[in-house]
């Protein structure tokens, strides 16, 4: 069941960031980047939602916590996330739905369970899936 058309990857590190854009335009996906949660936020207006989010919690400006409770705050709409981060921290510890959050990605990431886990929630362009 496709659940997005597009995906943003908010992470404010651009080696990973560029790494993980590569990575989902080799296997088809349109993708758009931000740098932290403030920019995802320009981003995701120019998308075609829904949009599936991979965000990094810990970033400046406006890290990945604040940027889940701004958009509940703000009534953006509830694209759904996966988490990408070092820190295991539970996502009832804050005031977000944690019902947008599919999945959370530890750091280091590991390239093939992150395809798997967007396999599952989004399609592809076409339907042509690039070897790893």
């Amino acid at each position: 069941m496709e659940i997005c058309r597009s995906i943003l990857v908010v992470d404010d590190n651009e080696d990973i960031r560029d790494a993980i854009c590569l990575l989902l335009k080799e296997q088809h996906f349109d993708v758009a980047m931000a740098k932290d949660g403030r920019d995802a936020f320009k981003q995701l207006k120019k998308l075609n939602p829904p949009t599936l989010i991979l965000l990094d919690l810990m970033m400046p400006v406006m890290n990945g916590w604040e940027f889940m409770h701004m958009r509940k705050l703000w009534n953006e709409q509830s694209d759904p996330i996966i988490t990408i981060s070092a820190v295991r921290q539970e996502l009832n510890s804050i005031d977000v739905d944690a019902t947008d959050v599919l999945a959370n990605i530890t750091k280091p990431i590991d390239f093939y369970k992150l395809i798997e886990v967007v396999n599952r929630y989004c399609t592809r362009e076409d339907s042509k899936v690039a070897d790893l």
